[in-house]
């Protein structure tokens, strides 16, 4: 296994291990071994097509629109989102990125007249 390839996978796991620890116990990752490409990096966090990203050079618009457009082949339409590790960083201090349109629906029910 390549190096890249361990990191990739470590870094999910993190990922899955905050998400349980902050209310989404079913978190999980997506095993592919050659699958298809339209599943996400972590499921079972109803809503939401998360892709996770563990590299030197970060790369937001090319990501986040894969994302997306694999997002839309899922028929519950789910939000793509990227959580992107941030060097020297542990998991829990990763950036989520997503969207503007996609966070103001996401925060809609929150904002109080």
């Amino acid at each position: 296994m390549s190096r890249e390839k361990d990191k990739g996978d470590r870094f999910e796991r993190d990922v899955v291990r905050v998400l349980r620890a902050n209310g989404h116990p079913h978190a999980e990752r997506l095993l592919r071994l050659g699958a298809h490409a339209d599943f996400a990096d972590i499921a079972g966090v109803p809503g939401f097509h998360i892709e996770c990203r563990d590299r030197g050079r970060i790369e937001l618009g090319p990501w986040l629109a894969l994302a997306a457009a694999e997002a839309r082949h899922i028929p519950s339409l789910p939000t793509p989102v990227l959580v992107v590790k941030r060097r020297q960083h542990a998991a829990e201090a990763a950036y989520v990125v997503m969207e503007l349109a996609a966070f103001a629906r996401l925060i809609a029910d929150q904002v109080t007249a």
